[in-house]
């Protein structure tokens, strides 16, 4: 079996279900509560050790003006100066270890907390019968999965680094009295700046956030159907529009990096300017083994003020990958036709109404199919016909009343609607090469109609597998292309 931290993956999984089935019973349930409860052990374990290793190191820079004054002191006795070795040697091995446990709780946590996450959703989908595409999932749980692994061991250090702050600002007291005071007013200013960072970076990543949504929805779409789009040759369309969204996604990337590293470096300039004050006030009253040790104090007050916010903006990006997961996970399954009360073959509406996009379609319908009937259904465009087809398999669409069926029915789907504007799927270009053609084209299938009822015309902007259309209207723009193409 494989194993995940500690733990197999069916034993986290089954965990965190049981975790997540209980919070799902409160009125107002939430995934980041169900996720604090599981992980908060490995967590706080993991910030314990990341604060004992700090506590370490810090003792190392303290020992230091000892060490010194005994090499400095030919009278202090030879065991003393082992002693302090040894101290040294132990608290940095001991800094090591604890970073290293910071590194293995933040690790098995987030594995564990992924791993749950995939396992919960997984049935939640399969649970949907297809009311959820791969586009609207894989996109999100993928940028959770990596910015939760890639940051995660590094917030459990930061999180400490305002009481390793504080605790640094102590002993500059001690060592400097009232002088320290400078430092602190520079340092609250300097929070400014942190949090305009933190603001770009959350900005970015909503930004990077949209953009893989996009690309990750054409690209399941195109892989999907990669054996059609080869057939009829349309490779350099998909390459030259997916590099289209692929090249706007690196432009934005690089634009806010070069925000980021704008911001970044005045947010160290921070502390240099507080060290520089600090010494410059108080420089001749300090000895130089004071001042040696307070450099090393600002070495580490440097790099906690460098990433002072970073836990708030992780939370915060966290969140964001988690909504739209867990508006999935919140969604009630459609009721389930009956398989079993019926012959073989047969089909019972009885009192149903059909809505699809909460508005509905057809109402208050009631008959019967006997098997190996011919059954035929008549209707005006977009009145319904394909609505009433797919509720046989995708019981979503019924709001009221109930369709028993004898046996199994299986549903063939033959349009294929990518992402992009109803003139894109049918000339597969946002040009019309041949206008007289084209208009000859909707005019036949009958889609100079169906354009009318739209704001936009032929650049409506539809999503992967025609989610703003009717059945109708897919198979006409289907048709339209291949008409057109021809």
């Amino acid at each position: 079996m494989e194993s995940v931290g500690l733990e197999g993956s069916p034993e986290i999984h089954q965990s965190f279900k049981e975790i997540w089935q209980k919070e799902k019973q409160n009125p107002q349930p939430s995934l980041k509560r169900s996720l604090w409860a599981f992980a908060k052990k490995n967590l706080i374990l993991a910030v314990l050790f990341a604060l004992l290793s700090e506590i370490l190191f810090l003792s190392n820079i303290l020992l230091l003006p000892s060490f010194i004054s005994y090499l400095y002191d030919r009278s202090s006795p030879f065991w003393l100066g082992i002693v302090y070795s040894l101290v040294v040697v132990v608290t940095l091995l001991l800094g090591y270890v604890c970073s290293a446990q910071t590194y293995r709780h933040s690790i098995i946590m987030a594995r564990r907390v992924i791993c749950g996450v995939f396992g919960v959703l997984y049935e939640g989908i399969l649970q949907l019968e297809g009311e959820v595409s791969s586009g609207e999932v894989v996109p999100y749980l993928l940028a959770f999965s990596d910015d939760f692994l890639k940051f995660c061991a590094r917030v459990c250090f930061t999180v400490i680094a305002l009481p390793k702050i504080i605790l640094c600002l102590v002993f500059f007291g001690v060592y400097l009295g009232y002088y320290v005071i400078s430092t602190v007013f520079v340092l609250i200013l300097g929070l400014g700046v942190l949090l305009s960072w933190v603001m770009l970076l959350a900005k970015g990543t909503e930004e990077q956030n949209r953009y893989s949504k996009i690309t990750g929805e054409m690209e399941s779409e195109i892989f999907s159907n990669i054996k059609y789009i080869k057939s009829l040759g349309w490779e350099e369309y998909f390459i030259e529009k997916l590099s289209i969204v692929k090249n706007a996604r690196i432009w934005d990337l690089v634009r806010h990096f070069r925000l980021f590293m704008h911001f970044l470096a005045p947010s160290t300039d921070v502390v240099l300017i507080a060290e520089a004050i600090l010494f410059a006030s108080t420089l001749r009253y300090l000895s130089p083994i004071t001042t040696l040790t307070l450099f090393g104090l600002f070495g580490h007050v440097y790099l906690s003020y460098r990433f002072l916010i970073l836990p708030l903006w992780f939370v915060n990006l966290t969140s964001k990958n988690l909504e739209p997961l867990e508006s999935i996970l919140l969604k009630k399954p459609a009721r389930k036709a009956n398989l079993s009360n019926e012959e073989v073959g047969r089909v019972v509406f009885k009192n149903v109404t059909l809505s699809w996009k909460e508005k509905i379609v057809l109402s208050d319908m009631s008959f019967e199919i006997e098997a190996g009937e011919f059954f035929i259904v008549i209707g005006a465009v977009a009145s319904g016909k394909s609505t009433l087809l797919s509720s046989l398999v995708h019981a979503s669409l019924v709001s009221s009343g109930s369709i028993s069926t004898g046996g199994r029915i299986s549903y063939l789907s033959q349009p294929w609607i990518p992402h992009g504007t109803i003139r894109d799927n049918i000339t597969l270009s946002n040009k019309i090469v041949d206008e007289q053609l084209y208009q000859e084209v909707l005019s036949a299938v009958g889609l100079d109609e169906d354009l009318k009822h739209f704001k936009d015309g032929d650049l409506t902007i539809v999503t992967m597998g025609g989610q703003v259309l009717s059945g109708g209207q897919q198979q006409r723009i289907g048709i339209a292309r291949a008409l057109y193409s021809d």
